[in-house]
């Protein structure tokens, strides 16, 4: 199914993204920043996914690397989690009810980070419990979508 981005914020710049990498010391797999470039802060249509024992989860918004985008820029979403997110996650997108999709790096940085889900009411508890995994990859996440009806 075709995915189209509504409500997207400017394209951005290399550097931009490089930035964002370089502060998380991580890099980024192709197939996100490609569609970062063009689709940053922008809702994916469909929007809904199925993983583990969740049905109808929602991937409301793209994270962007633009730092004028203040609501929605990746580095201030991660410091407004940080203090309950566990080592080597780090948020990319979130739903309309506080939790966050994110890239794990756990198995390394060189590796491709799993795509796994971030529960912001367990993670007050237990951090470590709040991580669910997703999938194996960014354009996996994408071919998940689909439309509730």
């Amino acid at each position: 199914m075709e995915i189209k981005w509504v409500s997207v914020g400017k394209p951005l710049e290399t550097y931009e993204i490089i930035e964002v990498e370089e502060f998380f010391g991580i890099k980024f797999p192709n197939d996100y920043v490609e569609c970062l470039k063009v689709n940053a802060g922008g809702c994916p249509k469909p929007e809904v996914f199925d993983f583990k024992n969740h049905k109808e989860a929602v991937f409301n918004r793209l994270f962007t690397c633009d730092k004028a985008d203040s609501h929605y820029f990746i580095l201030d979403n991660y410091y407004a989690i940080k203090d309950r997110l566990i080592d080597n996650i780090y948020p990319i997108a979130d739903d309309p009810f506080g939790n966050c999709i994110c890239f794990d790096y756990r198995e390394g940085n060189d590796k491709t980070p799993k795509i796994v889900f971030w529960d912001h009411e367990i993670a007050y508890g237990n951090p470590k419990n709040a991580i669910s995994y997703i999938c194996d990859s960014f354009s996996e996440l994408l071919s998940k979508l689909y439309f509730c009806e």
